[in-house]
């Protein structure tokens, strides 16, 4: 299957067929991460590599793509999987630092 961009034809990727025909964003079916936020309470992360550092105010994560610091009170985690991490509590601040 091919697209036409500028008057050229381009082939498509099996990968952005599947994503078109089972309407999926491209970038969830990457091997990326993930970031689900349910309210202020509940985060979900996809492709976590490791814990960097685990308080009841501060969770640090190590993801595929860079680092992950959860600020808040009463956090803990209440799921943890290979690559998927789920934490719960107040959550105050988020913010992601890329490496390159």
């Amino acid at each position: 299957m091919s697209k036409q961009k500028n008057g050229k034809s381009e082939k498509i990727s099996l990968r952005e067929r599947l994503c078109k025909s089972l309407d999926i964003q491209p970038d969830i079916s990457e091997r990326d991460n993930l970031i689900e936020i349910r309210g202020q309470h509940k985060i979900t992360v996809r492709g976590t590599c490791r814990i960097i550092s685990y308080s009841p105010d501060e969770v640090r994560l190590r993801t595929q793509r860079g680092e992950l610091d959860i600020r808040g009170k009463r956090l803990f985690c209440s799921a943890y999987s290979t690559g998927s991490i789920e934490i719960e509590g107040l959550i105050n601040d988020l913010s992601f630092k890329e490496i390159c």
